[in-house]
């Protein structure tokens, strides 16, 4: 048990990274993946796009929460989930893909999550 404990220790002491990383979901695959710095100052970026450039929109409010997976983005919105909001998630989409690409980082995926019920269900999904 204690080389266990050892072998652990010098594992961690030795895959020591300058990008932390936080475990988040990502919607659309249902899979843990880990956010690096890289990530946070991506979503950052593209928070201060949409300020700087969206704000006066009327999707600007639906947007709740963007997050980063290295190429993949997630955005949650309060957008409902019906024929009307999957057009409007499309658009969104749209907007946003083009934006991120040409004013943040290359990226080759973007969903747009919904809040359906207290379910996140991907309603559009974008990709290079």
């Amino acid at each position: 048990m204690l080389v266990a404990l050892v072998i652990v220790i010098i594992f961690i002491s030795t895959h020591h990274s300058d990008s932390p990383t936080v475990a988040t979901t990502n919607s659309s695959t249902n899979v843990v993946v880990a956010q690096t710095n890289s990530d946070k100052e991506n979503e950052q970026k593209t928070q201060k796009l949409l300020d700087d450039n969206f704000k006066s929109t009327s999707w600007y409010g639906l947007i709740k929460k963007i997050e980063f997976h290295g190429d993949s983005v997630d955005v949650y919105t309060s957008i409902y989930p019906d024929k009307e909001g999957r057009a409007a998630a499309k658009q969104l989409g749209d907007i946003l893909f083009g934006n991120i690409t040409a004013e943040v980082t290359k990226i080759s995926s973007l969903t747009i999550d919904c809040n359906n019920g207290g379910n996140i269900d991907p309603v559009y999904t974008r990709r290079s």
